[in-house]
């Protein structure tokens, strides 16, 4: 039934108006008032005709007014222009309806009941718009005035027909107008409750989703703790049997208990050396955002002084980076800056950071490492290369671990991916903060900053000496 009406109504409404769900709905409104309201006012008019057969122009003019409201709906087809024919409507309407009260009746009226579903009506065309709902009841009010106004001119109401003709047809167009406001506002109900039930049923998905993916997210991280859990608990079988496998290759590659025979045995002693201990820098650094991750990673917090520390970690790197042709420049105003923190995981911050600078920039780059400390604003740790460049689009996926950009590894060597990432975890598990600034063909800055209450400042406390964390 309601596919049907719908397939009626909708012959009418202009494509335009059915691309919103709320505009489509109140077009279907003015479809059906207008096709329902216009037969129940005709009640009246045929009562009139046969109570006052010699009534003329007057009650032929009130009959084009009714039956006007037929054509709006074929209007409509041929416009989108839906709250223009709304107004419209209602101006007919009022005028009508006070025409018919001031011919029939006066206050009366077997016409006036009608104004009940003019403002109703009008709001429910309308929408929720309170510009509109002012504009109607602005226009009610003044063509009520002017019925007044002419009412106090014309000196009283004409009596074409004696009052006791509309006692009767009065109560059957106050049902009328009744009726049709009652089945507009049933047509009104409907539709919002076929939007709170669409709202809910929504909602309902949307809660169903959203707990599937909370769920999905626990799976998730138990899975990712399980990861990681295991893999800490892995450090000591993978560590130990590698740092066996170095320790031998070493001694074969030293020839430290003798000669081997063939001076290639040596050399392979040396490459498994190699080997080893690049493979066990790759299973450490695993292992210790596995230990991050899982909460179990412990600094070993010292004072000590950050200049030197700085110093001998550019000497670890500076024989890789001459081989490269690319200089390492330290630049530092400080003579010495004590610092509270783990001095092994300091050391091994900048190590990766060097590394990736050295690994990014061809021969005729260069690379500056800058130490400064400004009251109240803590260290800065500046490593700058003029490398190859990282895109903006790419700065926060490198700092995710095994992320590497484009053809990096093929180009610049290998790697996992891990340096940068366990650099920047590090650092925060200092309470600092890694900042990476990049551009592509001029270079890269990455900026580590440890807080200044990482300075260490001994004081007494009693008979000990303590250093603040």
């Amino acid at each position: 039934m309601a596919r049907t009406l719908y397939r009626f109504t909708d012959w009418f409404i202009p494509a335009q108006l059915r691309q919103r769900p709320d505009t489509l709905e109140r077009a279907r409104l003015f479809v059906i008032s207008h096709f329902s309201g216009a037969p129940l006012g005709l009640i009246v008019f045929f009562y009139l005709r046969h109570v006052d057969p010699d009534a003329g122009l007057r009650l032929w003019l009130i009959f084009a007014g009714i039956a006007g409201f037929f054509a709006y709906p074929f209007v409509l087809r041929a416009t989108p222009a839906f709250d223009l024919l709304t107004f419209a409507s209602m101006e007919q309407m009022l005028l009508v309806v006070l025409f018919g009260a001031f011919q029939y009746g006066g206050l009366a009226s077997p016409f006036l009941p009608w104004l009940i579903a003019v403002p109703v009506i009008l709001l429910y065309h309308l929408g929720a718009r309170p510009l509109y709902r002012v504009l109607v009841f602005l226009a009610l009010g003044a063509h009520l005035a002017v019925f007044y106004a002419i009412y106090r001119e014309s000196t009283g109401f004409p009596a074409h027909v004696a009052p006791q003709h509309f006692t009767g047809v009065g109560v059957l167009s106050l049902f009328c107008a009744a009726v049709f406001v009652a089945t507009t506002s049933l047509y009104h109900a409907s539709i919002i409750g076929a939007q709170r039930a669409e709202l809910e049923h929504e909602v309902g998905v949307r809660r169903l989703t959203e707990i599937k993916l909370r769920e999905a997210k626990e799976e998730a991280e138990r899975a990712n703790r399980a990861k990681s859990e295991f893999l800490a608990k892995m450090s000591h079988e993978l560590r130990t049997p590698l740092n066996a496998i170095i320790g031998f290759s070493q001694v074969i590659g030293s020839e430290m208990l003798g000669p081997v025979g063939l001076s290639r045995y040596a050399e392979y002693g040396g490459d498994i050396e190699r080997s080893g201990q690049h493979l066990l820098q790759i299973i450490s650094e695993i292992l210790d955002l596995a230990k991050i991750e899982t909460g179990k990673f412990v600094l070993q917090e010292a004072e000590f002084d950050l200049v030197p520390l700085v110093r001998d970690t550019i000497g670890l790197v500076r024989p890789l980076a001459d081989a490269r042709g690319v200089p390492i420049r330290f630049v530092t105003g400080a003579a010495a800056i004590r610092l509270y923190a783990d001095p092994l995981r300091v050391k091994q911050i900048l190590l990766n950071l060097l590394s990736n600078a050295v690994k990014f920039t061809g021969e005729g780059g260069r690379i500056e490492v800058t130490l400064d400390h400004e009251r109240g604003s803590g260290v800065r740790l500046r490593v700058s290369d003029t490398g190859v460049g990282i895109p903006a689009a790419d700065l926060e996926r490198v700092l995710r671990p095994f992320e590497q950009v484009g053809n990096a590894m093929l180009n610049y060597g290998g790697g996992t991916g891990l340096g940068l990432p366990l650099a920047r975890e590090l650092v925060m598990l200092h309470g600092g903060a890694l900042t990476l600034s990049s551009e592509v063909g001029r270079g890269t800055v990455v900026t580590v900053a440890f807080p200044e209450a990482r300075l260490a400042r001994p004081r007494i406390d009693g008979d000990r000496l303590r250093v603040p964390a």
